[in-house]
């Protein structure tokens, strides 16, 4: 099978990231598709660490955000709870890495996974569970593939 390929670059994240800080909220209705799409999270290291807990919806959040805004300054307010879990089920099955790598050049990826890794890794505070940053970096992915496969506003 040949994947085309229609690379994102770093320039292209830096574009998202800006969209975002201009965000001045979050719908509720996003908030909560990610909070239901990271509900696994309390059957892993995280359910005896609420801080870690909301790091781990964060992180996801901030992939999907990321994600839907990669190709197009697009509204937060499209996005709706079903299209969300349609994104969500689409990129377990495909594969999250494949999903990424089809649209993304993986370097700004990395970059992008280890320094909110890290962050979110500060944030909790010390005594973190050893794995959190990679922990935190695979629900950035996640998230990323699930934002990445809203933005295409293909049917799911």
């Amino acid at each position: 099978m040949k994947v085309l390929r229609a690379p994102l670059d770093e320039a292209a994240f830096k574009r998202s990231l800006a969209a975002l800080a201009g965000d001045r909220e979050v719908p509720s209705v996003l908030v909560a598709a990610a909070a239901g799409a990271a509900a696994g999270l309390r059957d892993t290291w995280m359910a005896g660490w609420p801080d870690a807990l909301n790091a781990g919806v964060k992180a996801l959040l901030i992939g999907v955000l990321v994600g839907y805004r990669l190709d197009a300054d697009r509204s937060l307010d499209e996005v709706d709870a079903e299209a969300f879990a349609a994104a969500a089920v689409l990129a377990r099955r495909r594969g999250i890495k494949l999903v990424v790598a089809e649209r993304c050049d993986l370097g700004p990826v990395a970059e992008l996974e280890e320094a909110l890794g890290a962050a979110l890794v500060r944030r909790v505070g010390a005594g973190t569970h050893p794995r959190a940053e990679l922990s935190f970096q695979l629900l950035v992915e996640t998230g990323l593939a699930i934002g990445l496969l809203l933005g295409r506003g293909r049917r799911l």
